[in-house]
């Protein structure tokens, strides 16, 4: 067969964009010459400036062995490029061996015979042997089955049994083998596992790994610009492992939930913009928002009053160390899919507010995030996992007291502690260098860069740098009011009445809808907004929440736990539930009081003074019951209309 370079796709003629080896690390000295004369060889073909005799003659090479490499090489690899030259390594096999028919070794010559393809021979014979192999490597789950992990020696056995039992004799291979065809069958287990390896180690390791292993295709190819500051950002939450207390104003104390601390971070410098701690069993979306709102805001420094705990010299977050960062815009926000990340009012906002994209990720892939998984698990060692009272990171973990609630009442660690701890662990971590930036602190990151390109960092704009006007949640509320009964306009929101001098003059709102911009962690004040959307403006809070520094979820925490007291309540009898068992008509109910106090001539308890107790007719006419005696003086006083009450 004759080849021309100009037969061959234009986009392989380049040799140097083919595959490349190293003859360097070729074994033996004999096989590199060859590698080096082969490669030399089909180069020279390739280039097309010399003769096919020209090149036999130099290279001593045939054209039919020529013509035989240059196919090779051509041929498709499993890693979806071309062999290239990796196809001219001596002794480089690129296709399995074909079967062979069968020859016993004590006809061979030295008792021995070649054995290769006989693998593939018993395959083709009995092709369920093939099929066994496969269903012992990527078993398959079902409800009622929990998926086996059989180790490859297990599957060999599984496979020289079926072998006897489809009726391959003691002659044959693999039975006639000192190993049973051992090794063969492990080359052919490893081959089929490297051919799907994502199937494989889903059904074989577990989905973990699994997602371990698709991390690279799903996170697609790497974004340079990435590096800039404030290009991404990633928020997360992570639940403290350690337990704190709540000092009473008795001085006792009561143990809290472990809190949730949320971060924000930049991903080009490292720096943690913002935190914000929950101490409830799950936090919402308003602690999302919160969190997301300190870290575009100017920070204030928390002052530390426990005792041996320092501020360091030159940390602190960005917002409060590098002012000119304050009120800076992101172009993307990472989010697990956590139920607050997933609400409507964190996209929305962050879309309206700022401008900034929102990115889920996949589900149940926290490596998707290392980045702040990583700062998570530095801010535990530095700072949590040293306390008296923490929990450890797993039940073994040494670290761990018995009881850690009660080395936290012990040292009176309380959640103004962990707020002071939260900030001075924060304030430190963005001042040490770390290996991702080269050894530069994020502080210092943040710095060079604010210097450097400042001016190009968008920024929100002033008219919504309101605590009002950003982050906010909004609400849909009616106007209330009744003038015949002198109830001034008002508008009612989370068991509250608000209300402003503006309001109270325009009765005409009464009934109508207005809009009002909610702050969650200061419910004190919203602003309002008319239907057209003219300003109507601030509402303060009445009585009796006026003055008191709540958030939405303090409101709403109480109100719940006012409306449990008064189910309680309600669930017990009435005081006079048993003076007015049911609605009856006036002159049945005086019949009925006259009946329960008057005095039975047969009642006498031998009492000294002779005064006779009253007594109570109930609707049973078994029982009994004596009047007590705030109720016998109103009944003298007012006959029998007392029993209307």
């Amino acid at each position: 067969m004759r080849l021309s370079p100009r037969e061959i796709d234009p986009s392989l003629r380049d040799a140097s964009a083919w595959p490349a080896v190293e003859p360097s690390m070729v074994p033996t000295a004999r096989a590199r010459a060859a590698l080096e004369r082969r490669v030399a060889s089909v180069k020279a073909w390739l280039d097309g400036t010399r003769a096919l005799s020209e090149i036999e003659r130099e290279f001593r090479v045939r054209r039919c062995e020529l013509y035989r490499w240059i196919q090779r090489c051509l041929q498709a690899h499993d890693d979806g490029r071309i062999w290239g030259f990796r196809a001219l390594i001596p002794h480089q096999r690129r296709a399995p061996n074909q079967p062979k028919p069968h020859v016993d070794p004590a006809s061979a010559p030295g008792g021995k015979s070649g054995q290769a393809g006989q693998l593939r021979r018993l395959f083709t014979r009995f092709p369920e042997l093939e099929e066994l192999v496969d269903a012992t490597l990527f078993q398959k789950t079902s409800p009622n089955r929990v998926p086996l992990r059989l180790p490859l020696r297990d599957v060999h056995g599984l496979w020289v049994q079926r072998c006897r039992d489809l009726g391959v004799s003691d002659d044959e291979w693999p039975l006639n083998t000192a190993y049973f065809g051992k090794v063969s069958l492990y080359k052919h287990m490893r081959r089929r596992l490297r051919e799907e390896p994502a199937r494989a180690v889903f059904l074989r390791e577990g989905e973990d790994p699994a997602k371990k292993l698709r991390r690279g295709t799903v996170q697609g190819p790497f974004d340079p610009s990435v590096r800039r500051p404030f290009k991404r950002v990633i928020f997360d939450g992570h639940r403290i492992d350690a337990v704190f207390v709540l000092q009473l104003d008795d001085g006792s104390f009561v143990e809290l939930q472990r809190a949730w601390l949320l971060v924000v971070q930049d991903v080009g410098s490292g720096a943690i913009l913002a935190y914000s701690l929950c101490f409830r069993a799950e936090f919402s979306a308003d602690d999302v928002l919160l969190c997301l709102k300190r870290a575009v805001m100017p920070w204030r420094r928390t002052e530390v009053s426990v005792t041996g705990l320092t501020y360091p010299e030159r940390g602190g977050l960005p917002n409060e160390v590098l002012p000119q960062l304050c009120w800076v815009c992101w172009d993307e926000v990472w989010f697990d899919r956590a139920l607050a990340n997933l609400a409507t009012a964190v996209r929305s906002e962050l879309l309206e507010c700022m401008g900034a994209s929102v990115n889920f990720g996949p589900p149940a892939t926290p490596t998707y995030r290392g980045l702040i998984e990583k700062c998570f698990h530095l801010l535990e060692e530095a700072g949590f996992a040293k306390l008296p009272n923490t929990t450890g990171r797993h039940p073994g973990d040494p670290r761990r007291p018995r009881d850690p609630a009660a080395q936290a009442r012990r040292y009176g660690l309380t959640e103004r502690e962990l707020v002071a701890i939260t900030e001075v662990v924060v304030a430190d971590y963005n001042s040490r260098g770390h290996r991702g930036q080269a050894g530069i602190s994020p502080l210092e990151c943040l710095r060079q860069y604010a210097n450097a390109e400042g001016g190009l960092l968008r920024r929100i704009e002033p008219t919504r740098r309101h605590r009002l006007s950003m982050f906010v949640r909004r609400f849909e509320c009616t106007v209330r009011g009744n003038l015949r009964k002198g109830t001034q306009p008002h508008v009612n929101f989370k068991s509250a009445r608000y209300s402003s001098a503006a309001l109270r003059t325009m009765p005409g709102l009464v009934g109508g809808k207005v809009v009002i911009h909610v702050d969650p962690a200061d419910l004190r004040t919203v602003k309002a907004f008319l239907p057209g959307g003219a300003e109507l403006g601030l509402l303060e809070v009445q009585r009796p929440w006026r003055g008191l520094t709540h958030s939405l979820r303090d409101r709403v925490d109480a109100c719940s736990r006012i409306q449990i007291r008064m189910a309680r309540d309600a669930a017990r009898p009435h005081a006079l539930h048993g003076l007015r068992p049911g609605p009856v008509s006036k002159a049945e109910a005086a019949r009925i009081a006259e009946g329960r106090v008057r005095p039975r001539a047969d009642d006498d308890d031998g009492s000294p003074d002779g005064v006779r107790p009253f007594h109570v007719a109930l609707s049973t006419p078994d029982r009994e019951e004596a009047l007590p005696p705030l109720r016998r003086g109103l009944v003298d006083r007012m006959g029998p209309k007392a029993m209307d009450l």
